[in-house]
């Protein structure tokens, strides 16, 4: 940011030197200045954002979505603590619908049913997983309906320790990890959102890039 300033400034001083050469004044108005330093702070700010989805990690595109994997840390602490980004985007030229699970009370939890993850063990063997973290809660039950314009992207952070193996302990190893999602309209017709069911729901299923992580054997995760 500092360079990014630094050379906001140097043009304010060449442009100077020109206007005493003109003989049209020796001095720039304040507002000029703090206007042009705002304009380089707000662009230098906005390259040295770090997306949380790479673009090489997304998978393939499917009628106008596309979906990605990654590990929202480099390492963990305890298998407990194996977190993961999922994002959803559309990269299509039509505005869509999803529905990724349930609400609970009036959104007060939102549960993303919809995502299923596929997990290769190191031996080999593939186990598929779907959200199951049970829970008593009282009250109201609708779709999780989660509008997604052209461009746009949804990100879901899930633990999966908490979220899909349901109390299931991994064992030291290398592991792949992918997720998926299967479209799918309303399930619930609530009296006041009947009208939900006529939404632009996204159709077909989508798939996500792969993503290794390793559990070494005194039980820490290490995410790539």
């Amino acid at each position: 940011m500092t360079g990014a300033i630094n050379d906001v400034l140097q043009t304010l001083r060449d442009h100077e030197t020109g206007l005493r050469r003109l003989g049209t004044g020796t001095q720039l108005p304040f507002a000029v200045i703090a206007v042009a330093l705002f304009a380089a702070s707000f662009a230098s700010c906005s390259l040295s954002a770090q997306p949380i989805i790479n673009v090489e990690q997304w998978g393939p595109t499917s009628d106008g979505l596309r979906m990605a994997i990654s590990a929202v840390a480099s390492d963990a602490t305890a298998p407990r603590d194996a977190e993961f980004y999922v994002a959803l985007q559309n990269v299509g030229s039509k505005d869509t619908v999803l529905n990724l699970g349930d609400l609970f009370a009036n959104g007060i939890v939102a549960e993303p049913y919809g995502i299923e993850l596929t997990l290769t063990e190191p031996s080999g063997s593939v186990r598929e997983l779907r959200y199951s973290r049970r829970f008593v809660l009282a009250g109201r039950l609708d779709d999780f309906v989660v509008p997604l314009p052209t461009g746009a992207t949804y990100v879901l952070r899930l633990n999966l320790a908490e979220g899909y193996l349901d109390g299931v302990k991994l064992s030291a190893g290398r592991y792949r990890i992918a997720a998926h999602f299967e479209c799918h309209g309303a399930y619930f017709r609530n009296p006041d959102l009947l009208a939900i069911s006529f939404l632009n729901f996204c159709k077909g299923s989508v798939h996500s890039n792969s993503l290794e992580f390793e559990i070494p054997v005194i039980g820490t995760p290490k995410l790539p």
